[in-house]
């Protein structure tokens, strides 16, 4: 029996089950066996064309953590096939609609499947909206393997999508808890970085976004898109924008040294050489500064 055909089968059986004795349960075997389907028919990406089915059949009103259990399985399994946001919509327009019973590890799992998406995914501060980063707990908040936590990791996809959009007073009030975080947990200096590009875009003077940026370039000076955001704090033409774009260069292997008529090392390290490294100090006094720019609603942003 071919793959489809079983499935097809099982949906069959699924349905006569539930014409017969119209239950719950039965609403419920059925939309996992749909699930099922869709699980298998996203490798040829016919994902949707499943979903559409169970939206069709009004099995949307189906309320139940199996169908949400289901959903996850096929965001981890299918994780690297799905590449259409509309997929991944329809996927969470089943879990929103499944009115599950709120269990914190289901809702965690939630997270972790859909948070995969994070790049690719249009509404992907929508559903950050509705899971609420209020429910992270401490567990969360625990590097491992020297990598960045799961609230960090979540914090710095939601950064990068704002990044995106035009500056508004609920932006500020993001970095405002971004900052609070950073400061209670252990993070890593990527939200330096995160929180220093915003800084940029919303003005702020150049002496205050190089010391934020300070941690993060001692420890990853030869990433090339480290430069290229420093670049955009000064003119076009000056020595400091041609230093950061240099150095740019030569992070990814493109510039010739022996063509070299700016010594742009020495000119990156003055930059930092006289700043101090960032503290809490310094970032509380960051904080009072975008509650200052919400609150007095002049804000706008830098142009590049």
């Amino acid at each position: 029996m071919t793959g489809n055909t079983r499935y097809e089968q099982w949906i069959g059986t699924a349905l006569q089950t539930l014409s017969s004795t119209p239950t719950k349960d039965n609403l419920t075997r059925l939309a996992v066996c749909y699930l099922d389907a869709a699980e298998y028919y996203a490798v040829a990406r016919r994902l949707y064309d499943c979903y559409y089915c169970i939206k069709c059949a009004e099995l949307l009103s189906c309320k139940s953590n199996a169908i949400v259990k289901k959903v996850i399985e096929i965001c981890l399994r299918c994780k690297n096939v799905i590449d259409n946001s509309e997929i991944v919509d329809a996927l969470f327009d089943l879990v929103v609609n499944s009115d599950f019973d709120g269990d914190r590890s289901l809702r965690k799992q939630v997270f972790e499947a859909f948070h995969w998406f994070s790049k690719s995914w249009d509404a992907y501060l929508d559903f950050c909206d509705w899971w609420g980063f209020s429910n992270f707990e401490a567990a969360d908040f625990q590097i491992v393997d020297k990598r960045n936590s799961l609230a960090e990791s979540a914090y710095i996809a939601y950064s990068r999508r704002l990044a995106r959009l035009t500056v508004a007073e609920y932006v500020f009030d993001f970095y405002i808890d971004f900052i609070d975080e950073m400061l209670a947990h252990n993070f890593t200096v990527y939200a330096d970085y995160h929180i220093a590009c915003f800084l940029i875009k919303v003005g702020f003077p150049s002496d205050c976004i190089l010391r934020a940026f300070r941690k993060y370039i001692k420890q990853k000076h030869g990433k090339a898109w480290s430069w290229i955001t420093l670049s955009h704090l000064f003119e076009e033409g000056t020595i400091e924008h041609q230093a950061c774009t240099l150095f740019a260069k030569k992070c990814d292997g493109t510039h010739d040294d022996n063509a070299e008529t700016l010594n742009y090392r020495k000119v990156c390290h003055d930059l930092f050489a006289a700043i101090p490294d960032a503290d809490a100090t310094f970032w509380r006094q960051v904080q009072q500064e975008l509650r200052a720019m919400r609150d007095s609603g002049t804000f706008s942003e830098k142009k590049r």
